[in-house]
């Protein structure tokens, strides 16, 4: 009797407003909405969801319908972040949205630093990224910064590396940053020494050492 009599009491609390529930969340989160759709459980767990729920309220991005957001809305909030990505002339590829970094759907691998779902392959004039393609991105690049994609020195990683070939060149004169064959041969420079593999020298580097 006294189980049934705190049950009607609790209902009557949710009734007046007492306990508040939200469509959301619990507690003191924003009101959004009483419409959240049945697949709001396959996408609750995205990264873009973990970072926004129980902050802002879902309206001000789904609206009372709770629709698909616009992908230009990020800019409502975010309007002073520099995108690591933007329109490329070079290319006829759009820039990708802020969501296809920013994961709100149920394909919980779309998440800021999985950048190589993307570029294991070519992105436009972007190669593929093989060299560093095991490091985590963010030690060079920062992706929200100005230039976005200015990256550290290579030094700061490989100190113990000469960085000067013959006093004029630097690293990337020679080395290419994400290619897997990440070597120029010496030959695209040293034309004139070509001839030395003629006379029982199979590779520049059996003789010089480059670093």
């Amino acid at each position: 009797m006294r189980r049934r009599a705190a049950l009607v009491a609790f209902a009557l609390a949710v009734g007046a407003g007492g306990a508040g529930f939200v469509s959301c969340g619990f507690g003191d989160r924003p009101r959004a909405t009483t419409q959240v759709p049945a697949q709001w459980r396959a996408v609750r767990m995205a990264i873009g969801h973990q970072k926004h729920v129980g902050k802002i309220a879902c309206a001000d991005c789904h609206g009372d319908s709770f629709g698909k957001p616009a992908a230009e809305l990020c800019d409502n909030c975010h309007a002073k972040t520099t995108s690591l990505h933007r329109e490329d002339p070079t290319t006829f590829d759009d820039a990708p949205a802020c969501t296809q970094c920013h994961g709100y759907g149920a394909d919980l691998s779309v998440t800021p630093w999985n950048c190589m779902r993307c570029h294991e392959d070519k992105r436009g004039h972007v190669p593929a990224v093989g060299l560093h393609a095991e490091e985590d991105c963010s030690s060079c690049h920062q992706p929200h910064g100005e230039p976005a994609t200015t990256a550290k020195g290579c030094t700061d990683c490989h100190a113990g590396r000469e960085t000067k070939h013959a006093g004029l060149h630097g690293c990337l004169d020679c080395h290419s940053m994400h290619d897997k064959k990440p070597v120029t041969p010496c030959a695209s420079c040293h034309t004139k020494q070509q001839r030395a593999a003629s006379v029982g020298h199979p590779a520049c580097a059996s003789c010089h050492k480059p670093h």
